[in-house]
């Protein structure tokens, strides 16, 4: 026998064609893989924004809506939000009070815990 045994070329030739495939690939474009990182990481951003809007309760901001909601009701912290069309305005009640004389525009009323106003005449 001599020193050089017969090899299988397509044995070989699989194990290159691995490597090449493999070689061509990471030289094809390096920053590919950051930037599908940069796409994941702003739909996950995106995703909590919404969920922090939703559960403080604010899902409205995101809509055409308008609406208005009090945070914080009865404490020094008391905010009104409040949004028409696309303006939205955060108010801070104050202490002062106010006279004059004014007109009766509706009644309030307690059922079962939640109040109802009911538009005057």
């Amino acid at each position: 026998m001599s020193d050089t045994t017969a090899r299988d070329p397509a044995c070989d030739m699989r194990f290159m064609r691995k490597r090449r495939l493999v070689s061509r690939a990471q030289h094809e474009d390096p920053m590919a893989s950051m930037a599908n990182l940069f796409d994941l990481m702003l739909l996950l951003a995106v995703g909590l924004f919404i969920m922090a809007l939703s559960s403080y309760g604010l899902g409205g901001l995101l809509t055409q809506k308008d609406f208005s909601l009090v945070t914080n009701p009865g404490t020094q912290n008391e905010r009104i939000v409040t949004k028409n069309g696309s303006t939205i305005t955060t108010l801070k009640p104050t202490s002062n009070s106010v006279t004059g004389v004014g007109k009766r525009v509706g009644s309030i009323f307690s059922v079962n815990g939640n109040l109802v106003y009911v538009p005057g005449q």
